[in-house]
C-alpha cells in the first residue's frame, strides 16, 4: 500500500501487528497519517469479504489509533469500515449504532460525503433489525445529498442499496427499477456490476422469471469465482441462491449439491450467513418432507438471528418452522407459529411476509377443523401485497382449502382455478404439483372423476420427475410421503371412475405410492452391493456408530435379563437419540460419492399377475383420502372393494386386538377359554373390517399374498377369521411390502435361487435356554455340521455366514425399537446385529428364518417404507423371510421352527412355497395351543 509522494507504507496486517507505539510512530512518519487511515479503512473492507474477525479486530485497532491522532475525518472513516465488518459478522445492533456515530463525526468535520456515505452504511442494519421504512429514508436522503455533492456514481451505489431493500419487502418491480439505475452509471465497475446482478437475479426469482435469474447469478458467480484474494462468502451466496432457484424448478438434487458446495465455500465465514444458509436448505428439506433434517436447520437458524438481533432473517426461519409442524399434522401448533410469524412481520412493516405468514395460518386452522378462525384470517391478508406470481399462487390454493373445509365447494373451484391460471406461467413444480392436487379433490368431490383423474395425473407425473432427480434414498421417501396426496386422489378418482382400464390404473398408482425405497435398493443389489459412502459426516457418523456398539455391549454383557423387558428406558432414550442423529447426517449425505440412481419401472397388474400361480390370490391394501381400499386379484380377474372402516375405527380395533396378544403373553404358554374367547371377539371384529368383505373373492386359492398398507402392517391376517374358519386354514398367507416387491423377488426366485448351503445360528441364554436346543435340532435336520451357538456367534462371525450361504436360521433374542429401528437387531455372542448392519452386507442369503422376538416388526415411514429387519433383509438381497410379529415363547419357538424345517426338508414339501411350509407347521401348533398369540407370530414374508 503506498500513496504519491510517500515511502512504502506497512500493510495493514503488519500495521496492525505493531505495538500501540510503534503503530503510531509509523503513521505519524507519514505525510498524511489521516488520509492513510483512511486508505487502510478501504484495505479493512475488502478484508471483510475474506475474515470478518481480522476485519473487525484491525478496525478496533485503527480506530483507536484515529482518536488519538484526534482526526475526526479518519474516525468517521474507520468506523465506517467497522459497520461493515460488523454487518458481514451479523453484529447489525452495533453496527447501527456505530453508523450513527461515524455520521456525526463526519458532519463534525465537515465531511459532507463522508456523512452520506455513513449514512448508506446504516441501511442494511436497519432493515435486518426491522426498521425498513428508515432505511428507505436513510437511502433517499443519502441520495440526495449525494446528488448535491456531484457524486452521481456513490448516488449509483445507494441504488443497490435501496434495491436490496424493496427486494426484502417482496417488491420485485420496485427493485428491478433500482438496480437497473445502478447498472446504468456502474456497468464499468466490475464488482459492483455482480453485486447488482446477485440483486437482480434474486428479484427476478420472486417474479418467477427463472432463466432470467440463472443467467444473472451466473454472470456474478463467473466475476466471483475468477476474482483474486478469495470471494468465499460471495460464492457461497450465489450457490445458495442457485440452490434455491433449482428447488423451485423440483430439481432437488441439484439443490442438496449447491448447498453442500456452499457451505465448503463459506468455510468460517461469518455465523450470520451460515445460519441463513442453514435455513435456505431447511427449506428444501421441508418440501422433501424430511421434516427432522428441515425443524433441526429451522431451529438453529432461528436461535442464531435472534441471538444477532436479525429479526428480518428469524422470521423466515419461524415460517419454516410452522410448515414443519404442518408437514407432521401438528396443525394447531403450525397455526400459532404462523399466527406468531405475522405479528413480528406487521412490526417489521413488511406487509408481503405478514400476509404471506397469515395464508399459511388459515390453511392450518382450516386443516384444523377451525373454520372460523381461518376465515377470519384470511381477511386480514392484504393482497396487494402479494405481488410475485408464486404468492398469488399460493393465496388462491390457501383460500381453497379454507372453502373447501367450509363446505363452499364452488368457491373452493373459483380459487383453485384462478390458482391454476397463474401457475400455468410458474415452473415452480413443487407449488403446480399442490395446486393439481387440489384441484384434482375438488373435482372428484363433485363427481367429475374423468377429470380429476387426469388433474391427478399431472401431479403424480410432476412428483416422479422430482423424485427422479434425486439420489439419496432418505430424500427420495420423504418427497414421495410429502406428496402423497396426488398419488391418493388419481386412485380415488380411477375407483370412482370404475372402467376396467381404470382399476388396473388405479392398482399401478397405489403401488408407485409404497415401498418405492425398498424396491429402488433391492434392484441395485443385484448389479451392485451396498457399500459405505465417504461424505462431509463421515467422522461423526464412525464416532456415533461406536457410540451405538457400546450402548449395545452393555445390554448384552447381561446374559441373565432378557432383552424384550430388561433393556431402560435410559438406554432406549440414549439408542433412539445416536440413531436419531445418524439419520439426520445421513439426510444430509448427497454429495458426489453417491452412485447414480435409476428407479426403474413399476410392476402393473398384469406383471404381478405373471408372478402369481394359478392358484394364488393377491390382496393389496391402500389407504386413499381417509378411505380404506383393497385391490383383490383372484381367478384373473381383479376387483376393488371399499372396506367399511375409517381410520380412528380401525386404530381403535387394532389396539384392541394388541390388547389380547399382549395379556395372552404375559400370562405365559397357558391360556384359559377366556382369554381365548376375548381374544377371538377381537379379531372377528377386525376380519368385519378387513377380510371379511374380500373373503369371497379369494375363494377357493390355495394361497394368498397379502400386500398390508399403514396401519395393516401390523396385522396378523392369517388368524383373522371369516364364517368361523381362520384363514390360515382355508389358505397359506403370505406377506409382501408391496406388489411390485413381491413380483421382483418373485423373479428374483425364479431366476435360479435354490435350496443350497444352510447354517444355523443359536444364542441361548438364562431367559432363553431352548434357543441351543432348537439350533442343534434345526442343524441336523439341515445337516449343518458346524452350527455358530453362544459365544462363536459373534457379529462378525454371522455377517460371514450371512453373505456365504443360502439359507440362514437364526435362533436369537430379537429386539424391535420402533422409534428407532434402523437398530432394531438381533443379540449375539458378543454384540447386536442391526437392522443398519444387515443393510450394509453385500448380499444376504435367499432365504432367512428369523427365530427371535419381534423380527417381523417395523416401523412405517414415509410412502408406506418399512424400517425394521425384514426392510434390511429384503434390501440386500434376502427372497423369502420367516419371521414374528410379536414375542415368542421359548419353547413354543423350538418346537414351531424344529417342525418348520422338518417339514421344509421332507421330499413332499420340496415343491411348496415357504408360507405354504409355514402353514402346516402352524396348523399343528394351533391344535396344541388355541390361542392365536402363540401360533400365529411367524408369517412368510416374500416370494
Amino acid at each position: 500500500m503506498t500513496t504519491s509522494g510517500s515511502s512504502a507504507r506497512p500493510s495493514l496486517n503488519d500495521l496492525v501487528a505493531m505495538t500501540e507505539h510503534a503503530r503510531m510512530t509509523a503513521l505519524r512518519a507519514m505525510p498524511s497519517a489521516g488520509a492513510a487511515l483512511c486508505d487502510y479503512g478501504d484495505a479493512v473492507e475488502r478484508l471483510a469479504a475474506t475474515d470478518v474477525k481480522a476485519a473487525q479486530t484491525a478496525a478496533e485497532t485503527l480506530e483507536a489509533a484515529a482518536h488519538t491522532l484526534a482526526d475526526s475525518r479518519a474516525v468517521a472513516r474507520i468506523r465506517r469500515s467497522r459497520v461493515l465488518a460488523l454487518c458481514y459478522g451479523g453484529s447489525y445492533a452495533e453496527a447501527l449504532t456505530l453508523g450513527q456515530l461515524a455520521r456525526a463525526d463526519a458532519l463534525t468535520a465537515g465531511e459532507a460525503i463522508e456523512a452520506a456515505r455513513a449514512l448508506i452504511a446504516q441501511m442494511q442494519p436497519l432493515l435486518v433489525t426491522g426498521r425498513a421504512s428508515d432505511a428507505l429514508a436513510a437511502g433517499a436522503t443519502a441520495t440526495s445529498e449525494l446528488l448535491e455533492l456531484s457524486e452521481p456514481t456513490l448516488a449509483a451505489r445507494v441504488q443497490i442499496n435501496l434495491g436490496n431493500i424493496h427486494k426484502a419487502l417482496g417488491q420485485p418491480a420496485r427493485a428491478l427499477a433500482c438496480l437497473d439505475a445502478a447498472a446504468a452509471v456502474l456497468a464499468a465497475q466490475p464488482e459492483l456490476a455482480a453485486h447488482i446482478e446477485i440483486a437482480r437475479g434474486e428479484s427476478l426469482v420472486l417474479l418467477d422469471r427463472f432463466e432470467e435469474s440463472r443467467a444473472a447469478f451466473r454472470r456474478s458467480l463467473s466475476y466471483f469465482a475468477s476474482a483474486a484474494g478469495g470471494t468465499g462468502m460471495m460464492a457461497a451466496v450465489l450457490e445458495g441462491n442457485l440452490a434455491d432457484l433449482s428447488a423451485r424448478e423440483g430439481d432437488f438434487q441439484d439443490a442438496l449439491e449447491r448447498f453442500a458446495r456452499a457451505r465448503t465455500a463459506l468455510g468460517s465465514a461469518p455465523s450470520a450467513h451460515a445460519a441463513r444458509l442453514l435455513v435456505e436448505e431447511g427449506e428444501v428439506f421441508e418440501m422433501l418432507g424430511v421434516v427432522d433434517v428441515a425443524g433441526d436447520r429451522f431451529s438453529k437458524g432461528v436461535a442464531e438471528f435472534n441471538r444477532l438481533g436479525m429479526a428480518y432473517e428469524s422470521l423466515r426461519a419461524s415460517v419454516g418452522q410452522g410448515r414443519v409442524l404442518e408437514s407432521a399434522g401438528e396443525l394447531a401448533s403450525a397455526a400459532e407459529c404462523f399466527g406468531r410469524a405475522a405479528g413480528v412481520a406487521e412490526t417489521l412493516g413488511n406487509a408481503t411476509e405478514r400476509s404471506r405468514a397469515l395464508l399459511q395460518q388459515a390453511s392450518s386452522l382450516a386443516r384444523a377443523g377451525s373454520i372460523g378462525a381461518a376465515r377470519g384470517t384470511l381477511e386480514r391478508v392484504d393482497q396487494s401485497a402479494l405481488v410475485a406470481p408464486v404468492d398469488r399462487v399460493m393465496a388462491h390454493l390457501h383460500s381453497s382449502i379454507v372453502a373447501e373445509r367450509a363446505g363452499s365447494l364452488e368457491t373452493a373451484m373459483s380459487e383453485i382455478d384462478h390458482a391454476m391460471d397463474h401457475a400455468a406461467v410458474s415452473t415452480v413444480a413443487p407449488m403446480q404439483a399442490e395446486v393439481l392436487t387440489q384441484k384434482a379433490s375438488l373435482l372428484r368431490r363433485i363427481a367429475r372423476p374423468a377429470e380429476a383423474a387426469r388433474v391427478a395425473r399431472r401431479a403424480v407425473d410432476l412428483v416422479e420427475r422430482m423424485r427422479g432427480s434425486l439420489q439419496a434414498e432418505r430424500t427420495r421417501a420423504g418427497l414421495l410421503g410429502r406428496r402423497l396426496g396426488a398419488f391418493e386422489e388419481l386412485v380415488c378418482a380411477l375407483v370412482a371412475d370404475g372402467s376396467p382400464a381404470g382399476l388396473q390404473e388405479a392398482f399401478a398408482v397405489a403401488e408407485r405410492a409404497k415401498s418405492r425405497t425398498l424396491l429402488d435398493r433391492m434392484r441395485q443389489a443385484i448389479d451392485e452391493p451396498a457399500a459405505s459412502h465417504v461424505g462431509p459426516h463421515s467422522t461423526e457418523l464412525s464416532s456415533l456408530r461406536r457410540k451405538l456398539d457400546g450402548l449395545y455391549a452393555r445390554i448384552v454383557s447381561d446374559s441373565t435379563r432378557d432383552v424384550r423387558f430388561g433393556i431402560t428406558d435410559a438406554v432406549r432414550d440414549e439408542i433412539s437419540q445416536i440413531e436419531s442423529r445418524i439419520g439426520t447426517l445421513e439426510g444430509e449425505q448427497v454429495t458426489s460419492s453417491l452412485r447414480p440412481f435409476c428407479s426403474g419401472s413399476i410392476a402393473d397388474l398384469h406383471a404381478v399377475s405373471d408372478s402369481l400361480s394359478p392358484t394364488t390370490a393377491l390382496v393389496s391394501y391402500f389407504r386413499a383420502r381417509g378411505h380404506w381400499l383393497a385391490f383383490v386379484h383372484a381367478h384373473n380377474s381383479t376387483e376393488v372393494v371399499e372396506l367399511p372402516c375409517n381410520d380412528f375405527s380401525l386404530a381403535e380395533t387394532l389396539a384392541r386386538v394388541g390388547f389380547q396378544i399382549r395379556r395372552a403373553l404375559a400370562r405365559g404358554g397357558a391360556s384359559p377359554s377366556k382369554l381365548v374367547s376375548d381374544s377371538l371377539r377381537s379379531l372377528d371384529h377386525l376380519s368385519a373390517l378387513i377380510w371379511s368383505p374380500i373373503a369371497p373373492l379369494v375363494a377357493g386359492a390355495s394361497e394368498v399374498v397379502v400386500v398390508p398398507h399403514g396401519l395393516l402392517h401390523t396385522v396378523p391376517f392369517h388368524a383373522l377369521r371369516s364364517n368361523g374358519r381362520f384363514v390360515l386354514e382355508d389358505h397359506a398367507v403370505g406377506y409382501a411390502p408391496s406388489a411390485g416387491v413381491f413380483s421382483d423377488l418373485a423373479s428374483r426366485s425364479a431366476a435360479g435361487v435354490g435350496r443350497g448351503t444352510t447354517r444355523v445360528v443359536g444364542v441361548p441364554d438364562a431367559a432363553a435356554p431352548c434357543i441351543d436346543g432348537e439350533a442343534r435340532a434345526v442343524a441336523r435336520i439341515v445337516g449343518d455340521v458346524n452350527p455358530l451357538l453362544g459365544s462363536d456367534a459373534t457379529v462378525e462371525q454371522v455377517k460371514q455366514l450371512l453373505m456365504e450361504c443360502d439359507c440362514a436360521h437364526l435362533a436369537c433374542h430379537g429386539f424391535f425399537l420402533p422409534e428407532a429401528p434402523r437398530a432394531s437387531g438381533l443379540k449375539l455372542g458378543n454384540g447386536w446385529l442391526t437392522a443398519r448392519d444387515i443393510a450394509e452386507l453385500p448380499r444376504t442369503p435367499s432365504t432367512v428364518i428369523l427365530s427371535g422376538c419381534e423380527t417381523a416388526s417395523t416401523a412405517v415411514r414415509d410412502g408406506d417404507e418399512l424400517m425394521g429387519l425384514a426392510g434390511a433383509f429384503l434390501g440386500a438381497g434376502t427372497s423369502q423371510l420367516v419371521a414374528t410379529l410379536w414375542p415368542i415363547h421359548d419353547s413354543t419357538a423350538a418346537e414351531a421352527m424344529t417342525a418348520f424345517h422338518e417339514r421344509r426338508a421332507s421330499g413332499s414339501s420340496r415343491m411348496l412355497s415357504t408360507a405354504a411350509t409355514l402353514r402346516e407347521t402352524t396348523l399343528k401348533l394351533m391344535g396344541r395351543t388355541p390361542h392365536p398369540a402363540h401360533w400365529a407370530p411367524y408369517i412368510a414374508i416374500g416370494a
